[in-house]
């Protein structure tokens, strides 16, 4: 079951993004806030006619996280500036200075899990040969 957590004091995780100020995200096209699980998609918060928190087609805008586009208002005024993807590092480094946004009993593990999500979604060539 997806956990999902509001983006709060979330640095902009756009690639080569200069802009090291934290904000809370809200969806470009209906201006509702953004939220992320632990399986690795994201979402705004305006849900279609046909609620449910579980299925991931009831939600208007979603999608894998490898696949958003980032604006923090620091990227230009056309589209193809505008929104920019972000990197595993980048998404990461973003992540890990704003934690304290996972509030749950389970945070280790919903961020553990994320984590994991984001390797996949980068097609992460880490080895764990090195851990052995």
């Amino acid at each position: 079951m997806s956990i999902w957590i509001k983006i709060q004091n979330f640095q902009c995780p756009g690639k080569n993004c200069s802009n090291k100020s934290s904000g809370d995200w809200v969806c470009g096209k209906d201006n509702t806030d953004m939220y992320m699980s632990q399986t690795g998609y994201i979402r705004c918060n305006a849900a279609s006619r046909h609620y449910c928190s579980n299925d991931l087609n009831s939600w208007h805008h979603i999608d894998k996280i490898s696949n958003w586009r980032w604006d923090c208002g620091m990227h230009g005024s056309h589209p193809f500036q505008k929104y920019i993807e972000a990197d595993k590092t980048a998404f990461i480094l973003s992540m890990s200075m704003a934690l304290q946004m996972v509030k749950n009993k389970g945070r280790a593990r919903w961020i553990a899990a994320l984590v994991l999500e984001l390797g996949k979604q980068y097609g992460d060539d880490d080895s764990d040969d090195d851990v052995k």
